[in-house]
């Protein structure tokens, strides 16, 4: 069979704003505290006087890092992938598969995707967003903005052989490595193109999907 080795472990998604809780907790004691020494020392209420203006800017420093710290642990990138291409490929020919990765989330990430082919080879590309392993593993950069009001996407263009004389071929793919806050929700992993004698060209035959 023209199947590659596939392995996939899918983690249970914990919502990322639970991380924020101790920062936001944080906040609210220091809140707390402040307008407790408000109460205590109203000379603080002078804010021209030097010990005054000290406070306020301790004060400030201080919720401005504990807000910073709240947003970057319950901020995320959820992504997904799949790929596409024309349902038809064709023999001695080169074609051409396309990978759409697509992201919500409030942060930006980027990170490097996989693909192992089986039956198939990848011709060397020269661009910056493109490692090539050997010619039938490479890696893809992908790099997606914060998703605020719809979802950012980026599709990739590769090129690719069929081996001759063969009745299908395959590509595995997944993600090798990522940025900070990234998490993949959704994913075609595998996917496989048999040979069609009535249409002479290879067709889709079999499609891996998987969510969390």
């Amino acid at each position: 069979m023209f199947a590659p080795n596939v392995s996939l472990t899918i983690l249970g998604i914990i919502d990322p704003k639970v991380y924020a809780i101790p920062y936001i907790i944080l906040i609210i004691i220091v809140s707390i505290v402040a307008l407790a020494l408000f109460a205590r020392f109203p000379s603080l209420r002078n804010y021209r006087r030097r010990r005054s203006i000290i406070f306020y800017t301790v004060l400030f420093l201080a919720l401005m890092s504990l807000i910073f710290q709240a947003y970057d642990v319950g901020s995320r990138a959820f992504v997904g992938y799949r790929v596409e291409s024309d349902v038809r490929f064709y023999p001695e020919t080169t074609n051409q598969l396309n990978l759409t990765c697509s992201s919500d989330g409030d942060r930006s990430c980027s990170f490097y995707m996989v693909i192992r082919s089986v039956n198939a080879s990848f011709p060397a590309q020269t661009q910056p967003n493109y490692v090539q392993v050997n010619s039938t593993l490479i890696k893809v950069h992908f790099t997606l903005s914060e998703s605020w009001f719809s979802k950012s996407k980026a599709t990739e263009s590769l090129l690719f052989n069929i081996d001759k004389n063969v009745t299908g071929f395959s590509f595995a793919i997944l993600p090798d490595s990522w940025s900070k806050g990234c998490l993949f929700v959704s994913g075609q992993a595998f996917v496989s193109y048999i040979w069609n004698g009535t249409e002479n060209c290879y067709m889709l035959g079999e499609s891996q999907l998987w969510v969390t």
